[in-house]
């Protein structure tokens, strides 16, 4: 089963505007025993006006604001790890990958993508010498890999990745597009597809 995954914070608080957000917004029905009917008088429970003679009643009562800070810890704990799809420390010291060379603004550039089970898993890619590093070119294409990256580590489809960045590209043959065409392509060569 292949679940979308987000991206959330730890725990919940006042401060992240959880509390805000979500308290007053479960409810669980309590059984409450009447008053009245306590009593050891049959006849005063079988015609209490109070419960009708039921003994009691379900109120509804707001889950405690504890109670679901819990249940989300408990939450987080199960899925620890699978946001990123596997534990943190738990990176593997090499996964297999190709390189490509590409034409940016009539440089060569070579990107590396590296992949974990058959799906793009890092992305890297060289700025050339003539590219000084405060060149903005160099940060932008740097941003992009990082967000794609982290984009798939976290669970979002491939699919969707590359939808994202063609719809980020100029149509110029420009970084996103470009990406989005190697992605798209999974790696693949056309000798390989």
């Amino acid at each position: 089963m292949n679940s979308k995954k987000i991206l959330m914070p730890t725990t919940l608080t006042a401060e992240n505007g959880a509390k805000a957000a979500l308290i007053g917004e479960y409810h669980e029905k309590l059984w409450v025993d009447c008053p009245i009917c306590l009593l050891d008088d049959v006849e005063v429970q079988e015609n209490c006006e109070y419960c009708n003679g039921e003994g009691g009643e379900d109120v509804e009562v707001p889950v405690s604001w504890t109670t679901i800070k819990q249940i989300y810890k408990d939450c987080v704990e199960l899925f620890k790890g699978d946001a990123r799809g596997q534990e943190e420390g738990d990176k593997p010291a090499m996964l297999p990958g190709k390189r490509f060379r590409i034409q940016l603004s009539g440089d060569d550039i070579y990107v590396f993508i590296s992949y974990k089970n058959g799906t793009p898993w890092e992305i890297f890619a060289t700025a050339p010498c003539s590219w000084l590093s405060n060149d903005p070119r160099k940060g932008y294409m740097e941003a992009i890999n990082r967000l794609a990256a982290l984009s798939l580590q976290s669970g979002t489809e491939l699919r969707e990745v590359v939808d994202q960045l063609s719809k980020s590209s100029a149509g110029n043959g420009d970084y996103p597009g470009v990406l989005a065409g190697l992605l798209g392509n999974n790696g693949l060569t056309a000798e390989e597809k």
